[in-house]
């Protein structure tokens, strides 16, 4: 390989692995000293948003409105509802899946409006 074992001479193996592993730890600080060129920071262009989002954008607002609305409702219904657990459990669920599309909802609208912010 590199001059120190050929497969011409033969030698025990030992010999072999000895005089590679001093090959690599000689050419490992080699390779470490070596300073690499200095590769300018990639600068991230403000990414503008597509027609899509756009009206992606638009519609998040009312989508946000109606399930804020709806979500009033439901706990409006279960203040009055009194003593009905059937009917307090179904609204207790209604409840819970209108707040998790309603957080879904305002996370992809802040993802987009920070994506229109930066244009």
């Amino acid at each position: 390989e590199n001059g120190r074992f050929s497969p011409r001479y033969p030698a025990p193996y030992s010999t072999y692995q000895q005089l590679r592993q001093e090959d690599e730890q000689a050419a490992a600080p080699a390779a470490a000293a070596k300073p690499r060129p200095a590769e300018p920071a990639p600068t991230a262009k403000p990414r503008k948003l597509t027609w899509k989002e756009k009206r992606e954008l638009e519609e998040l607002d009312s989508q946000v409105e109606a399930l804020e609305q709806e979500k009033a409702d439901l706990q409006a219904a279960i203040n009055a509802i009194g003593g009905d657990y059937q009917q307090l459990q179904i609204l207790s669920g209604r409840l819970e899946q209108c707040e998790t599309s309603l957080e879904a909802i305002m996370e992809r609208w802040l993802e987009l409006t920070e994506i229109a912010e930066g244009e």
